[in-house]
């Protein structure tokens, strides 16, 4: 799916749909080099990247098993791929994890249309 509404607010609905939630280790998160950089060295630029629109990236979720064999493909196809996390039994909004592994509490998922 995309993430034109921002990732954690659409990983959310993704995990939602599907019964699960997820963990994402944000550091993993791939981010263009301008916005890596306000994002250490400012507070609160990292929850507006992850919860804000307009990036138009795709998620998606694959099986562990069959990780490897799509991103061979993807790299065929000329599609950069990043693993950012994992998905986890249960219902919860999935979590977002820092570099130390503290939760970052996010105030809002998403952009909001309305």
């Amino acid at each position: 799916m995309d993430v034109s509404d921002g990732l954690a607010g659409d990983l959310a609905k993704l995990c939602a749909v599907s019964g699960v939630s997820a963990i994402v280790n944000a550091p993993t998160i791939p981010f263009s080099g301008g916005l890596a950089m306000l994002i250490d060295q400012y507070y609160g630029v990292l929850e507006l990247a992850v919860s804000g629109g307009d990036d138009y990236e795709i998620l998606c979720t694959i099986p562990e098993n069959r990780f490897e064999s799509f991103v061979h493909a993807a790299t065929l196809a000329g599609v950069p791929v990043s693993s950012i996390g994992i998905i986890i039994a249960g219902t919860q909004v999935p979590r977002f994890i820092d570099g130390q592994g503290a939760e970052i509490v996010l105030p809002r998922l998403s952009y909001s249309h309305f």
